[in-house]
Formats: C-alpha cells, structure tokens, sequence
C-alpha cells in the first residue's frame, strides 16, 4: 500500500472518497489533510476506494462508502493483537462492532470539533454568538470604511505581507507556530487546492 504525504496531486482521489460519507469530522476535509496531515506527519493511501490515513502507528478506519469492503484489506495492515484508530466518529461505532470483537473507546472533549449551523453564522442570533456579534459591531464602529474581496493571484501577494507583519507583531509559542506552519502551507499551495477565501480590509488596509 502506497502511504505517503498528502500532496495537490492526491486532491481528486481524497475528494471522490470522501464525498457522499455524510461524515464532518473537520480532518476528513482534503485542505485541512494537506495542510494539517503535512504539519503533523500524516501519510495516506488510498484502499478499495477508500482513504486510509497513518500517524505515526495509528490508523484511521477506511473513509469512503466502500469500506464494507475496504476493512479486510485494513484489518492486515492494523495486524493481529491490539491497535489504535484515531478520527472516530459516534457513527462509526456500529460499523466497529461489526467487524471487531473487541473495542476500548476514549473521548477527549479537547479534540473534539465545534459545529455552528450556516443559519446561525448568518443571522448571529442568540446569546450564545453574542460576543460575535459585539465584536462585528465594534468592528464596523471603528472602521466604517471596510470592505472585502476575493483572494485572487493580483493581492496574493499582499496577503502574505499582511501575514509576515502579523506575525511579527505576535509571541509565537508551539501551539500557535504549528497553525502558522499550516497556514503557510496553505496560502502558498492556494490556488493548486483551488480554495476560496475573502481579503477585509479596513479603507486600503488588509487587516
């Protein structure tokens, strides 16, 4: 089995595994892969069809809708005794118990992703996005001269400036120099991933 760094050239095999899952697991997303699987070693490989992903010695379970039949070949590369899989979903469950006979879970409500509804980004309504909502207003208070504009390749190149002077403004630990690390990666490899994304500017100021 073929596991390697994800590359641009990996973006048509991932996309076609993972599309019609109707799993949100935010790794399971090829940017987010790329970018994040390259910061942190992640290899994949692609099995019957489906995604498999290796860190370190974990595993993920075969991505796809035909894992039924991926999950054989997955079992030889897990191996015989004990294994550990990472990136499970509540859903995924069953599907364990159907072809393992037995599981130890764990959950860490630190890893676990946050979800909001496209509704409730739209409208921010509710207490619950009330501090979004100040910091929007305070925001167009201060600056009543923003606006937006697509990330194309003729401001590419000031976004990266924006960038550095951000970062040079900042104490930059591990934490924060690993999201910096996949950022980078991202804005340079951006168009090849065919992303999309939004420039706000405050008058003639990307902030």
């Amino acid at each position: 089995m073929d596991f390697h760094k994800v590359t641009p050239n990996d973006r048509e095999w991932i996309a076609a595994a993972l599309r019609g899952t109707g799993r949100m697991n935010c790794e399971e997303c090829f940017a987010n892969l790329y970018t994040w699987g390259n910061t942190f070693g992640m290899e994949v490989a692609e099995l019957e069809g489906t995604l498999i992903c290796r860190l370190g010695e974990m595993y993920s379970l075969p991505i796809g809708t035909n894992r039924d039949v991926a999950i054989c070949k997955a079992k030889e590369l897990y191996g015989e005794g004990r294994f550990t899989l990472f990136g499970l979903e509540a859903e995924d469950f069953p599907f364990l118990e159907k072809h393992f006979k037995h599981i130890r879970a764990s959950y860490d409500r630190r890893w676990s992703d946050y979800v909001y509804l496209k509704e409730s980004l739209e409208n921010l309504t509710g207490k619950k996005l009330a501090a979004k909502r100040n910091h929007i207003n305070a925001f167009e208070k201060t600056y009543p001269d923003w606006h937006t504009e697509p990330i194309t390749k003729d401001n590419m190149s000031a976004v990266w400036e924006f960038h550095k002077r951000w970062c040079a403004s900042k104490e930059i630990g591990e934490n924060l120099g690993e999201e910096l690390d996949a950022a980078e990666l991202l804005l340079h490899d951006y168009f090849e991933l065919g992303l999309q994304g939004l420039v706000l500017y405050a008058g003639e100021q990307i902030v």
